[in-house]
C-alpha cells in the first residue's frame, strides 16, 4: 500500500487518490452463486467508477451456471489521468438471472499504481 499515492480505509470500498497523475488500475472480482434453486444461470457486471461515475471502457461480465460451477472472477485493466482527491471504487451487480450473488471472500484485487 503506497500511502504518498492513495488511501484506503478499512470496512470502505473507496480508495481516495492523493496525487494528480496517470494511473493504471488493476481488479479481480471474484463472484459466486450463494442462493439459488441449483440450475438457475445468471450472469454479473464488475465495472470501476470515479467520483461515483462508471468509467467508460471497463465494463466486464461474468456468467455464473450452477451453485456447483457459480464462481467467475472478471477482470478489468484501465490506464486513467486521475487527480487529487479523486475517490476509486469498483462494484458489481446481477445483470441477468435469478440467482443470489455475493463476493468471494478474499476474491477482490485491486492494484493502483502511478505510470
Amino acid at each position: 500500500k503506497d500511502t504518498a499515492l492513495y488511501t484506503h480505509a478499512a470496512n470502505s470500498s473507496d480508495i481516495t487518490v492523493l496525487s494528480d497523475g496517470w494511473y493504471k488500475i488493476v481488479t479481480n472480482l471474484s463472484v459466486e452463486i450463494v442462493l439459488g434453486d441449483g440450475t438457475g444461470r445468471s450472469v454479473s457486471s464488475t465495472q470501476l467508477y470515479v467520483n461515483g461515475v462508471a468509467v467508460t471502457g471497463t465494463l466486464s461480465y461474468g456468467y455464473h451456471r450452477t451453485n456447483v460451477q457459480g464462481y467467475n472472477t472478471s477482470t478489468i485493466t484501465t490506464i486513467q489521468n486521475l487527480t487529487t482527491n479523486d475517490v476509486i471504487s469498483l462494484r458489481f451487480n446481477r445483470v441477468d438471472g435469478t440467482s443470489t450473488l455475493t463476493s468471494v471472500s478474499g476474491g477482490t484485487r485491486i492494484l493502483v499504481s502511478r505510470v
